[in-house]
């Protein structure tokens, strides 16, 4: 049987620079390298080539070892793979320290298209953000990102997809970092509150920035925000927050800074369990459970206070009794509008009845 080595050499970074905008995308070409961002922050490296197989078997071979890859992250995945392809899975050879081997078998004379994946070293990607006030009910939002270069060679025109889809390149020296700005979204529906809510930001009411994603536009990947009171340079920065992955069209929640002038306290006055039900060993299988609470809000400013309070709960649950309206956000949360005049205090008291509680 016909067997020819075929050995993928040195990683070639071969781009083509275009401008950065939010509806990039650039294909890649034959022996171009691309730096995959995923959601997860992990990051992974394509490797796009063309081979001409003859009929029979080939051995495809990539010399991990020369790029300072582990050997366990690299993955060869075929591209449309005609019809009849085999491959074996990935091996070494005692005779050929550092590298990985593949035996493609076709039944014909074919051009086929691989990708090799895998684990890059020493590069590394940070996103950015800062967020501007600009006007009472507007905002800007800015995206810079970091591409770092820890390795020994220059990185040029090196291709990276972030986990929303948006591309970008990179030329970055060995040893250093380069940042750019990748785009500015003007205009966008800004909306202020303060929050308390436990879960969340913990025991403390937060100022809260909430910023629209526009629907049109690419998801915003997580990152560090800055949040400043103005657009011009020199603003007062009021605080920073981690924007989460954010896709097109939907809000943002932004912790911006705690307000001390607002104070909460009480919590949890009682839990009883009510409708117990028990298995046929006479052991406690399910039951329902009504907590009662009662939390004052004090307000230590000379302005008045607008706070919402937000509760969470899971499973089978509702709001037996409240001390004033509130609003059902969505299956894990409820929501109360509270108010208080400069220097005074308001209390609520609610109970929540949680079914079919499992000990």
């Amino acid at each position: 049987m016909l067997r020819i080595a075929i050995v993928v050499t040195a990683l070639v970074f071969v781009c083509t620079l275009q401008a950065v905008a939010l509806e990039l995308s650039t294909p890649l070409s034959q022996g171009a390298e691309q730096l995959i961002c995923m959601p997860s922050g992990a990051m992974h490296a394509i490797r796009s080539m063309q081979v001409d197989l003859p009929a029979g078997e080939t051995e495809l071979a990539f010399d991990y070892a020369a790029e300072g890859l582990d050997a366990a992250s690299v993955r060869l995945i075929p591209v449309s793979p005609p019809s009849g392809m085999v491959i074996s899975a990935r091996h070494q050879r005692p005779d050929a320290a550092g590298r990985l081997f593949w035996a493609v078998n076709v039944p014909r004379t074919t051009t086929a298209h691989f990708r090799v994946w895998y684990v890059p070293k020493g590069i590394g990607v940070r996103p950015t953000y800062s967020l501007h006030r600009a006007g009472e009910a507007r905002a800007e939002l800015r995206m810079s990102v970091t591409t770092s270069n820890g390795g020994k060679e220059p990185l040029e025109g090196l291709l990276v997809r972030l986990a929303s889809g948006l591309s970008y390149q990179a030329s970055v020296p060995a040893g250093s970092e380069a940042t750019q700005e990748l785009f500015v979204l003007r205009d966008l529906p800004l909306s202020t509150s303060v929050i308390y809510d436990e879960a969340a930001y913990g025991k403390q009411p937060m100022a809260i920035w909430t910023v629209q994603c526009p629907s049109r536009a690419q998801p915003l990947v997580s990152g560090p925000i800055g949040v400043f009171d103005g657009a011009a340079p020199g603003s007062a920065l009021l605080g920073r927050a981690t924007l989460p992955f954010t896709p097109a069209g939907a809000e943002a929640e932004l912790p911006v800074r705690p307000v001390p002038e607002y104070q909460v306290t009480g919590g949890l006055l009682e839990s009883v369990q009510q409708n117990a039900r028990t298995d046929v060993y006479g052991k406690l299988a399910l039951s329902d459970t009504l907590d009662s609470y009662e939390c004052t809000f004090f307000n230590r400013s000379a302005d008045p206070m607008e706070l919402v309070f937000r509760v969470h709960a899971e499973g089978d649950w509702t709001i037996e009794r409240s001390s004033a309206d509130y609003s059902r956000v969505d299956a894990t949360t409820a929501e109360w509008r509270v108010a208080a005049g400069p220097a005074q205090a308001t209390t609520l008291t609610y109970s929540i009845l949680k079914r079919s509680i499992i000990p």
